[in-house]
């Protein structure tokens, strides 16, 4: 694989907010102008110029569910390819509000999942009332199994 220059890799970040075992995702919008269209997601975006990762997390979380988390788990930093090369900060945070409680401002649907129904793929949208893919990525899963180590580091493991 060879690494791009530096000036060609987009900075983003990931967050995923969870509760009780479930972490929370985000149905993408229907666009040709969008990667992985009408795909199950997680939070997040780019960075804008001079923003820290951590201060990325919050405003997208803040833009994206009207929601701003009282603290961040570091998760990891990534380069990856999704597609155009990507350098991918990813982090948790303990979901402390009601789901209902939520402004959905980018986006078709929200739900908690856990990690044994992302696995399967295909997550269902009380929205659409379909089901529609997880992003066909595997960084998806990666991503999901990190959370729960995590999580099982702080308090010991758990079932999916």
């Amino acid at each position: 694989m060879t690494i791009p220059d530096p000036a060609h890799i987009h900075p983003s970040v990931i967050v995923l907010p969870y509760q009780n075992g479930r972490i929370l995702m985000q149905l993408r919008d229907d666009r040709s102008d969008i990667v992985y269209p009408d795909c199950w997601g997680y939070f997040g975006g780019g960075m804008e110029q001079g923003e820290a990762t951590t201060d990325t997390a919050f405003r997208e979380l803040q833009e994206e569910l009207g929601w701003k988390p009282d603290r961040l788990t570091y998760l990891s930093e990534d380069l990856l390819t999704i597609p155009g090369w990507v350098r991918l900060t990813s982090y948790a945070t303990p979901l402390t509000v009601e789901l209902a409680s939520l402004v959905l401002t980018e986006g078709v649907d929200l739900g908690l999942f856990t990690l044994a129904e992302i696995k399967q793929g295909q997550l269902f949208s009380k929205r659409t009332h379909r089901e529609h893919p997880v992003i066909p990525h595997p960084f998806m899963l990666t991503l999901a199994h990190r959370l729960r180590a995590s999580l099982d580091s702080q308090v010991g493991p758990s079932s999916s």
